[in-house]
């Protein structure tokens, strides 16, 4: 008896539903790698998956009713909306897992927003949001970047920037933020478009007069550190 054939056996023991997944994983992989014959291969794979299609069009590839599939998107619209899913979390290593035809781009590593190399949202208007492990997170640069000039900095899904604001509004506005708190030390953590200034210290705001002078004085002990 061939592999073809033990494995088809193994694929028609449904009292094992719960290795379903792992095994017909397993055969898709070894199919490009043992060179299985691709008429099998798709024998298999029908076996296991479920394609339906709605009244709109949109196609849905299932695995034991979850929205399952490795060479392709399991969700495919009448519009051009494509969404990859693994076990029935989105999921893609090679690209965005979920794609519409106006642009929009969103990348996903087993359910979680996810990208290194890049920004892991792309939006139509050409706004794009950096997150990694389903926080919004770079170092390199703001997180969330408006084509109108809006920037906001994130680090681990918390407000935080150490050499300058960690939000700037379109309309000059801007905002200090250190570990998720308003703060600053040597100025006003907001200052307002129209010039108004307010004082916050470790997420405190502060009165102008006692942030003035606080900010001031620890502003002049770090500099005399800096220069000692």
């Amino acid at each position: 008896m061939d592999l073809s054939t033990v494995l088809l056996k193994a694929f028609n023991h449904k009292h094992i539903p719960h290795i379903y997944h792992t095994i017909y994983e397993y055969v898709y992989d070894l199919a490009n790698t043992a060179g299985i014959p691709e008429d099998i291969h798709a024998k298999l794979t029908k076996e296991f998956t479920e394609i339906t299609v709605d009244v709109d069009g949109k196609t849905r590839y299932t695995v034991e009713g979850k929205l399952h599939r490795l060479d392709g998107p399991a969700v495919i619209g009448s519009y051009g909306v494509k969404a990859y899913y693994m076990n029935g979390k989105r999921h893609r290593l090679d690209g965005p897992a979920f794609i519409n035809s106006d642009g929009y781009e969103a990348y996903y590593v087993e359910g979680k927003k996810h990208r290194l190399d890049g920004p892991a949202i792309i939006h139509t208007n050409g706004s794009v949001e950096y997150w990694i492990d389903d926080k919004k997170h770079r170092l390199d640069g703001p997180a969330v970047i408006h084509p109108d000039g809006y920037r906001v900095y994130c680090i681990n899904d918390k407000l935080h920037r150490l050499d300058g604001p960690a939000i700037i509004h379109s309309n000059g506005k801007v905002e200090y933020y250190m570990d998720g708190k308003r703060h600053r030390l040597d100025g006003p953590a907001i200052i307002h478009s129209d010039g108004r200034q307010e004082y916050w210290i470790n997420g405190s705001k502060q009165t102008r007069w006692t942030g003035y002078y606080l900010c001031g004085w620890l502003s002049s002990i770090l500099h005399k550190r800096q220069t000692s």
